[in-house]
């Protein structure tokens, strides 16, 4: 018995060993491989005159127009080391900017009535925003009661010079997003999230104006929206695609709600006709993918090379 045991476990030794060089052989050709066909990949793009060095599509502009250096974000990025998330509508606000967006900051945000939906006809229902805030300590409300569009303006109001200094910050013809050439993947985003945020609060005072009655502000605030996506068109990867998608779902509210009320005239259609002709969303998801692309090769070269404050 001792004997069979001794032989089975050599042969069970033999074949570990065998298996291991196997695995070990498959993984190198696998590597091999892989690089082979990443090499002639590049080749393949090159020849085609696709750009794969990602400071090459980075948007050109001077340190002053580069809106992580706008005193909001930047404390806001102070606050918060910078992080790639896939899913944005789960990215918090920063805390220097948390308080900016329809919910006030409160932690009754679960109970915030349901925005517009011009997919399923929902219009926004200010009364029930009324209430909300009314409910709210941080609306600051006066005692009196007013309309439902006065008291939204009203708790909006609060935002009026954070909003004015980021309106005027990415309205700069050079405004733009920076990218961390080194680290893509690890480049702050939460200033370019909070854009938004940030179109859903001039959404629903959008909406508010035009119960108001105050069409031309209403109009501004639209215009204001679809603002916020030109410095994050330029060197646009996947995450600012997203990002401008979002913005522009949040403005189509405020287009929408004037139509359903018949609240536009010809000129304020037409000058919103021409601000929603740009950018090419089509244009731009493929300029994404360029973008991202080189990020990856980027990313793939930190990760043949690490360094330690990397892997940190």
């Amino acid at each position: 018995m001792k004997r069979f045991l001794r032989k089975a476990l050599i042969w069970m030794a033999r074949i570990a060993v065998v298996l291991i060089v196997l695995l070990i052989f498959f993984y190198a050709e696998e590597d091999w491989r892989g690089a082979r066909d990443w090499a002639a990949c590049q080749k393949e793009l090159q020849a085609k005159g696709e750009t794969l060095d990602l400071r090459q599509l980075a948007p050109p502009g001077k340190p002053e127009d580069d809106l992580s250096r706008v005193p909001l974000f930047t404390k806001a990025y102070q606050e918060n080391p910078g992080r790639y998330i896939g899913l944005l509508s789960a990215l918090p606000p920063p805390r220097q900017l948390s308080h900016l967006d329809i919910n006030l900051g409160s932690e009754k945000s679960y109970e915030s009535p349901r925005p517009a939906n011009y997919v399923t006809g929902q219009t926004t229902d200010l009364a029930a925003w009324q209430k909300f805030y009314r409910s709210l300590p941080e609306a600051h409300l006066p005692e009196q009661v007013g309309t439902p569009a006065q008291d939204v303006l009203a708790a909006l109001g609060q935002f009026d010079l954070q909003i004015d200094e980021i309106e005027a910050a990415v309205s700069r013809p050079g405004a733009f997003w920076s990218i961390d050439f080194d680290r893509p993947f690890l480049t702050p985003i939460e200033g370019r999230a909070f854009m938004i945020t940030l179109s859903k609060v001039l959404s629903l005072r959008a909406i508010a104006h035009l119960d108001n009655q105050e069409t031309g502000l209403a109009e501004q605030d639209y215009l204001s929206s679809l603002n916020l996506c030109p410095p994050l068109a330029k060197g646009c990867d996947l995450a600012n695609y997203f990002i401008i998608r979002a913005v522009r779902s949040n403005s189509d509210a405020i287009l929408w709600e004037g139509l359903h009320r018949h609240a536009w005239d010809k000129a304020q259609l037409s000058a919103m006709e021409s601000a929603l002709a740009t950018p090419d969303m089509l244009e731009l998801a493929e300029s994404s993918f360029r973008v991202e692309r080189a990020a990856t090769l980027q990313m793939m070269k930190l990760y043949q090379n690490p360094d330690p404050e990397f892997l940190r």
